[in-house]
């Protein structure tokens, strides 16, 4: 709901509560974008929407002419954070385990140590929600005198748990470029990002997160020049080794890079703050979904509809509270 101005505007009256201020500051945020339809469940791009976001209205244009038509009441936001859930459906075996990311938590009949989850026969519910709690209290746990950033959050309904990331978007995978014809990059998977040498030399470089890194015979800024090298494992050795010197002496990178042979890979320094979800099991009658960077979530913000918007235009207004 927006901010109503009063009647008085203009008229010398003063406003309560900084009602003028306040909404301006919502019109500031008042969004109306046009986009491609789509088909019943596709998503249709909106890059700066999230699920926070108040979507005032979603009018569908034919094409081919006519009169607008609301959707609004059809449209949901795409959620931007990767999400995944763990359903209990029956008894885990003592011992039995579900990890998160990289913390392993275990069902047993006695718990003893700190991610230990109770197994309460017969009761999914019961132990959805106990995985959902140790999940939270681990991630919000203690460090000496700080405590940890949390990584993802849990919630419980019935026998499911659903882990989200609490970062969204694209995360905090590396974003790497190369610049020449002998380095090839692979971005599969975002959170570790791997540029091949093959035949690498002078002039040839990789930006990684906007800093360019440059194979030289004549190196001049030695944050950023490397010399040319005899291989390729050689040359990768390299470019690992002055990617890391950067981020070491200057801390803006937020990657860290690893060789192998002729192939580099750069991975987030900071991987607990990224939009990347890992669920795995190891357990008797316990199954999970969504493991992986941005499963279940996108980079990019949109809509779907329920309704066939494939033939047509959409005008979506919303209000960004970001």
């Amino acid at each position: 709901m927006l901010t109503t101005i009063p009647a008085t505007l203009g008229e010398g009256a003063a406003f309560e509560n900084e009602v003028l201020r306040q909404a301006l500051k919502e019109l500031q945020g008042l969004t109306t974008v046009v986009v491609a339809g789509a088909a019943a469940g596709t998503k249709m791009d909106v890059p700066a929407l999230r699920t926070e976001d108040t979507l005032l209205s979603v009018l569908a244009f034919v094409t081919a002419g006519g009169g607008p038509v609301d959707d609004t009441a059809n449209v949901t936001i795409v959620d931007t954070h990767a999400f995944g859930t763990i359903t209990i459906a029956g008894d885990p075996v003592d011992g039995d385990t579900v990890t998160v990311n990289d913390a392993i938590y275990t069902f047993k009949d006695t718990p003893a140590a700190v991610r230990d989850v109770l197994i309460t026969t017969g009761d999914d519910t019961a132990m959805a929600l106990a995985l959902s709690n140790a999940i939270n209290e681990w991630e919000n746990r203690r460090l000496d005198s700080n405590w940890n950033t949390p990584a993802v959050v849990a919630s419980a309904a019935l026998g499911v748990v659903t882990v989200t990331s609490v970062v969204d978007g694209a995360g905090n995978g590396p974003v790497v470029t190369d610049i020449g014809s002998t380095i090839t990059i692979s971005n599969a998977d975002p959170s570790a990002v791997t540029a091949t040498l093959v035949s690498a030399g002078n002039t040839d470089a990789v930006v990684v997160n906007g800093v360019t890194f440059t194979i030289k015979t004549v190196p001049v800024d030695l944050d950023v020049d490397m010399p040319v090298m005899g291989t390729d494992d050689e040359q990768a050795e390299e470019l690992a080794r002055a990617v890391n010197a950067y981020m070491t002496k200057f801390g803006t990178l937020d990657v860290v890079a690893s060789f192998l042979s002729n192939v580099v890979t750069f991975t987030p320094f900071f991987p607990e703050a990224g939009n990347i979800i890992s669920l795995t099991e190891s357990a008797t009658n316990v199954a999970v979904t969504g493991t992986g960077f941005l499963t279940d979530g996108t980079a990019t913000g949109g809509i779907t509809s329920t309704t066939n918007n494939a033939a047509n235009t959409m005008v979506v207004t919303f209000h960004n509270k970001q």
